[in-house]
C-alpha cells in the first residue's frame, strides 16, 4: 500500500512541478506617480545605456515559455551611490522565445506579438520612468529599490523592483534578481484566469523578469 502511494507520487511529481507560477519576488505595484521627485538634481552624474536585455518567464499549468526582450534605449543619474533619475525604452518587435525552435518559435512569437498579448504592430515599444530609488544595506542581491512608471500598451502603472548595481570604473553593471508582474494589470487578459479561463487553457497571470544593463558615464 505504502510503496504504492510512493510509486504515484513519483510518477506525479514532474505534472505537479509543471503547475508552479513563474519565480521570483512579487513587484509591489501601485497607480502611476507621473513625476520624477530626483530630476531636479543637476549635480548627478548621467550613464547612457549600452547594452540592455529582459528575460522572460511565462507558464501554464502544462509548461513553462523563456525568452527576451532587448532595453534598446535608457540612461541613469547618480549622485554618489544614489540613484536619481533615469527611464528606458525596451523593443517589444526584439521579444523572442528561447526555448523553442522552427515553427513553434515563430507561433509563439506572433501570438505574443498580435493584440491577444502585448499589439506590437500598434506598441512596438513600452517605458519604464524612475520615480524614486531607496538603498539596500541588508541584501547582497539589491543594492537599491526602484519605483518607477512602467507603461505597457496604454496602461501606466508604478512598480518597485530590487536591482544590483555595481560601479566599475566608469560604466555602471546592474542586474536584478527574479521578480514578477501581474501582467492582467495593464489589461493583457487573454486566457487568464480572471476571465474564468478552464484549466487546459489557462495562461498564469505573473510573469518573471530578470533586467540586466550596462551603461557608461
Amino acid at each position: 500500500m505504502h510503496q504504492s502511494i510512493y510509486v504515484l507520487f513519483i510518477f506525479m511529481l514532474p505534472l505537479l512541478s509543471c503547475t508552479q507560477k513563474p519565480a521570483g519576488t512579487k513587484a509591489k505595484t501601485t497607480e502611476a506617480v507621473g513625476t520624477n521627485a530626483g530630476i531636479e538634481n543637476m549635480g548627478a552624474a548621467t550613464y547612457k545605456l549600452k547594452t540592455g536585455q529582459m528575460n522572460w518567464t511565462a507558464s501554464k499549468p502544462a509548461g513553462k515559455h523563456l525568452g527576451t526582450i532587448e532595453i534598446m534605449d535608457g540612461e541613469l543619474s547618480i549622485d554618489g551611490e544614489q540613484v536619481v533619475a533615469g527611464s528606458f525604452t525596451v523593443d517589444m518587435n526584439s521579444l523572442v522565445s528561447i526555448d523553442l525552435e522552427g515553427e513553434k518559435k515563430s507561433k509563439l512569437e506572433g501570438h505574443l506579438k498580435s493584440p491577444d498579448f502585448f499589439s506590437v504592430e500598434q506598441h512596438p515599444s513600452c517605458t519604464f520612468v524612475l520615480t524614486s530609488a531607496e538603498q539596500v544595506r541588508d541584501q547582497p542581491s539589491t543594492t537599491h529599490n526602484v519605483s518607477g512608471d512602467l507603461t505597457i500598451k496604454e496602461t501606466t502603472k508604478n512598480i518597485t523592483i530590487p536591482i544590483n548595481i555595481s560601479f566599475v570604473g566608469t560604466k555602471i553593471l546592474a542586474a536584478s534578481p527574479a521578480f514578477t508582474i501581474n501582467r492582467t494589470e495593464w489589461g493583457i487578459n487573454y486566457n487568464s484566469g480572471i476571465l474564468g479561463t478552464a484549466a487546459d487553457k489557462l495562461i498564469h497571470d505573473e510573469v518573471s523578469l530578470v533586467i540586466t544593463f550596462e551603461a557608461t558615464r
